[in-house]
């Protein structure tokens, strides 16, 4: 009884020691990583650039909203929980090809949808490869987030999670992340790109005869 007990006192005493690590390491990272020139270009400037990362974030994740409420019109909206748990096994390992897939996908999106734009009459073809780029980026964030919250979980708290639980956690920690200027920005960008990928592989795999 009382080894379990010192068992217990243990394992939080060790989740706390994690989350103070975690804590020093983010906190100088967000109050130091600003550049020079924002920097010295007074507060608001400074919080321009911090907010910046976020904001894409958002809207990459108003994106996969507008799916979902697509797909909640003919009562498919469990669709995208379930390719995000399809999905995180893959994610989960870190491939760098699923990275690379992710990249290349959005930078074909995206060159397509600027080359599309010199068209005449080509505004709402526009819009759309825009926002297809946007939602593959947040549903690949998603992914990656829902991931990264359960290792996080499991690290703190330990026991399981529910995927929204851990998709809730991850998404906090990546918001937290895009705020640091061009560090945060390439890390949480390789993310969204490594849950792309992760999702064209798993997607490809699934769809492959047995």
């Amino acid at each position: 009884m009382i080894g379990d007990v010192r068992n217990t006192v243990n394992e939080g005493i060790g989740r706390r020691k994690r989350l103070a690590r975690f804590a020093m390491v983010l906190a100088p990272m967000l109050l130091s990583a600003a550049p020079a020139e924002a920097k010295g270009g007074g507060p608001w400037e400074a919080v321009g650039v911090a907010a910046a990362g976020p904001i894409i974030l958002l809207l990459s994740l108003a994106g996969v909203a507008l799916v979902y409420l697509i797909l909640a019109a003919f009562r498919k909206q469990d669709g995208v929980m379930t390719l995000v748990q399809s999905a995180s096994p893959v994610a989960s390992k870190g491939k760098i090809l699923n990275t690379l897939w992710g990249v290349l996908a959005e930078i074909l999106l995206i060159a397509g949808g600027s080359i599309i734009a010199k068209l005449p009459q080509a505004g709402l073809l526009v819009v759309l490869v825009f926002f297809i780029a946007f939602a593959l980026a947040g549903l690949g964030l998603c992914v990656s987030a829902e991931v990264a919250g359960r290792r996080l979980h499991g690290e703190l708290a330990g026991g399981e999670v529910s995927p929204l639980k851990a998709l809730g956690i991850g998404l906090q920690v990546f918001t937290l992340a895009a705020a640091i200027p061009v560090v945060g920005w390439i890390v949480v960008g390789l993310l969204a790109a490594n849950g792309v990928g992760s999702i064209l592989t798993a997607s490809t795999t699934s769809r492959q005869p047995e």
